[in-house]
């Protein structure tokens, strides 16, 4: 239920938003990170905007490990320019991760999404690095 408050918070904030899940049934959300679109003007999906900013939500702390091994996944989204962890990830603070997401020119930040994203605004973040 977090987890839907915060997209649809998000929407309201005028972003927009796909949900990437393999254990959830909703309708127009993606399997894995590798659906999800990228240079969508040379793709089958012209219509869909490309991805810029990758929060991770999860109920538990995202973990080292699984963000670890998301990464290539992850650096395949060339338009990509941020990732968005919660503010208690004990990834935040994990220099390898750091170090290879900054390698890929990809900044990482952490942030309660919910209660620091604002209309108009973003997210007041600055970088961890």
């Amino acid at each position: 239920e977090e987890t839907e408050d915060l997209i649809d918070h998000l929407m309201d904030c005028g972003k927009t938003v796909f949900e990437v899940s393999s254990s959830s049934p909703h309708v127009g959300q993606f399997k894995s990170i590798t659906d999800l679109p990228y240079k969508s003007g040379n793709s089958d999906r012209p219509h869909l905007p490309n991805v810029e900013v990758l929060a991770f939500v999860a109920q538990q702390n995202t973990a080292n490990s699984d963000l670890a091994e998301v990464l290539e996944d992850v650096f395949r989204l060339t338009t990509l320019r941020g990732i968005v962890l919660p503010h208690t990830s004990a990834a935040l603070h994990d220099s390898t991760i750091l170090n290879r997401c900054r390698n890929a020119g990809v900044a990482v930040h952490g942030a309660d999404l919910l209660s620091e994203v604002e209309a108009g605004l973003g997210i007041p973040i600055a970088p961890l690095d």
